[in-house]
């Protein structure tokens, strides 16, 4: 579900927010074909589109919907056996495609770009992320709080977590929230919760004038003190929240199918037990 912050403090928080959808779009080349949502015509031919769990991935229908990269044979009569690898494996700085999330793995491994064909049918365009439970700090006490991490502004500390190192995360200033790390390495927030319990939902505007929509309802709701950005021994991380203030056991779906009044709705499968998040790559806020 979307987070979506209010209040004075939150202003700048919901600016900062856009952090999180730009650390995924370096590994979304890699996202693939699905959508949970559902979708209906009203009466007067405007799309509606409502409901919970992850929204269209990067093979959906249309112009400039998949982005997943052509073969390198493209355009030519030389068969894709006959081309190596990208040099972009060996080497980042060259061209290809190239892993900068090395935390996560994805369900179309980046080596299988350059092969004969993209495997198809099981892959979702899905990445699994390590999930960490920390805890935050309410007015009834300490609720416990799984988050991921994407970003971090230090370049060491991006590098022994295996997420992307963003040089400009040490910027957010305010809109970066509060912690202080645990014993075992973990955050306790000082504060912010999000609610993943209303459905999202989008009308677009009229026939000739689509956009602005007529209704916009976020999937979930930051209070005035979240945000994804969480400040932690002078280190800014992207550390965006996917369940909160539940037990262990309401949050366990390694089989997918996940309670999307629980969880984010990118989510396609949690295992808190073993402490792994698979989720879709697109549309990730």
């Amino acid at each position: 579900m979307d987070h979506v912050s209010f209040g004075g403090a939150g202003l700048l928080r919901r600016r900062m927010a856009g952090v999180f959808g730009i650390a995924l779009a370096i590994v979304m080349i890699l996202a693939g074909a699905a959508s949970a949502q559902e979708r209906e015509e009203q009466g007067d031919g405007r799309l509606l589109r409502a409901g919970n769990g992850p929204g269209p991935a990067a093979n959906g229908p249309g112009p400039g919907c998949n982005i997943i990269p052509p073969l390198a044979s493209i355009g030519t009569k030389v068969d894709i056996s006959q081309f190596p690898p990208p040099d972009s494996l060996t080497n980042p700085a060259l061209a290809g495609p190239v892993q900068l999330l090395k935390s996560g793995k994805f369900d179309i491994p980046i080596e299988q770009l350059t092969g004969i064909n993209v495997p198809a049918g099981n892959p979702r365009g899905t990445i699994t992320l390590p999930l960490y439970k920390g805890a935050v700090n309410t007015p009834s006490g300490l609720k416990p709080a799984w988050y991921i991490i994407l970003d971090a502004g230090d370049q060491a500390e991006a590098e022994r977590l295996g997420v992307n190192f963003s040089k400009k995360l040490h910027n957010a200033g305010d809109a970066a929230r509060t912690a202080t790390r645990r014993a075992d390495g973990t955050f306790l927030f000082d504060s912010g919760l999000v609610d993943f319990r209303p459905n999202r939902e989008v009308v677009a505007g009229s026939q000739e004038k689509p956009f602005p929509p007529s209704v916009a309802q976020p999937g979930s709701i930051g209070d005035e003190d979240y945000s994804p950005l969480v400040l932690v021994d002078g280190i800014i991380y992207d550390a965006p929240v996917v369940a909160a203030a539940v037990d262990d056991a309401f949050i366990n779906f390694p089989n997918g199918n996940p309670n999307y009044g629980l969880v984010h709705d990118q989510v396609v499968a949690i295992n808190q037990r073993i402490q792994l998040w698979q989720a879709r790559l697109l549309h990730l806020h």
